[in-house]
This record gives C-alpha cells, structure tokens and sequence, in this order.
C-alpha cells in the first residue's frame, strides 16, 4: 500500500497560482516597456534640438548634463529591469511546464 501523500493537486495548483502571476504581470510589463520606448524617442527628438539666441550657456550646459547624468541612465535602468523580469518570467513559465509535465507522466 503506498501511504506516499498525492503531492500532484498541490503542484497543479501552484503551477496555475504562477500562471496566473505571469499573466497578471505581462501586461503592466509590456506598458512599461512601450512607455520606455516612447521616453527614448522623445529624448532623442529633445537631444536635436539646438540653444537659441535666448538660451544661455549654462542653462544648455545644465540641460547637457541632466540628459547625460539623470535621464538616460533612468532609462536605461528601466530597460534592464523590463528584460529582466521578461526573463524571470519566462523561466518561471518553462520551469512550471516542465514540472507539469513531469506530474502528468507519473
């Protein structure tokens, strides 16, 4: 008689309580990332635009230097993070199918 307890429910139920998180979080990633890439642009598009007679050289210099210190590390930050937790996420997903699996074949 085997008195091994059934741990096949539980690990179903994790599995669908781990699809349910990725699912939950794909969309507020993918708003993330979409909103990273419109940033990028609009800073590229900011980067081209030149001082006028009106702008003083320290006020473009301080500009220069929001850009290179603040702003684009941010943005790159954010891009890291977004494929980061892309990647947790997948590999969270291929290790719950592969566990699936694994428990439909017993």
């Amino acid at each position: 008689m085997n008195t091994a307890p059934d741990t096949a429910p539980t690990i179903t139920l994790d599995a669908e309580i781990v699809r349910k998180w990725r699912h939950d979080l794909q969309g507020p990633l993918s708003n993330i990332r979409a909103f990273s890439e419109e940033l990028r642009e609009a800073l590229e598009s900011v980067e081209q635009i030149k001082p006028t007679s009106n702008t003083t050289e320290d006020e473009w210099y301080a500009l220069n230097v929001l850009f290179a210190e603040d702003i684009k590390p941010c943005m790159s930050l954010i891009e890291r993070s977004v494929q980061q937790l892309q990647s947790s996420m997948d590999t969270t997903r291929e290790y719950v199918d592969r566990l699936l699996e694994n428990t439909q074949q017993r």
